[in-house]
């Protein structure tokens, strides 16, 4: 059974995955500068934890890329992808996370990617974690 409330990270574990999350990105090609880049890691279950990083950004949104990740080591990861259920016609059905951010009480992973200005328009998605 997974616990609905997981036990929070511990400095060391959270310090040990943000490490592990700047080792990760440094095989990966995002424009942002390494000092601009924003990492986040949260507890998902009492095994597993979310983390994201910022890797693109633009006037109005901020791409990330996030992992689950184990909370044990050796960590392992996998990444996390929105996929739509139609094809929308475009190459892919795979929304890239834009201003992702994981609000623990709905246990929700959320993406709003803004059209050309505030107010304006935009996609939003949830994933339940």
């Amino acid at each position: 059974m997974v616990n609905p409330t997981p036990t929070p990270l511990s400095l060391e574990e959270r310090n040990v995955l943000l490490d592990y999350g700047n080792w990760r990105m440094n095989g990966l090609r995002c424009s942002l500068d390494p000092l601009r880049r924003e990492a986040n890691v949260t507890a998902l279950t009492d095994d597993k934890a979310l983390m994201m990083i910022s890797c693109e950004a633009g006037a109005y949104n901020t791409i990330d890329l996030a992992w689950i990740v184990s909370r044990k080591k050796p960590l392992a990861s996998r990444p996390v992808r929105l996929r739509l259920p139609f094809n929308n016609g475009q190459e892919t059905n795979e929304l890239e996370l834009m201003n992702a951010t994981f609000d623990e009480k709905s246990r929700e992973l959320v993406t709003l990617a803004k059209g050309r200005g505030l107010s304006d328009c935009g996609i939003s998605g949830a994933l339940a974690l």
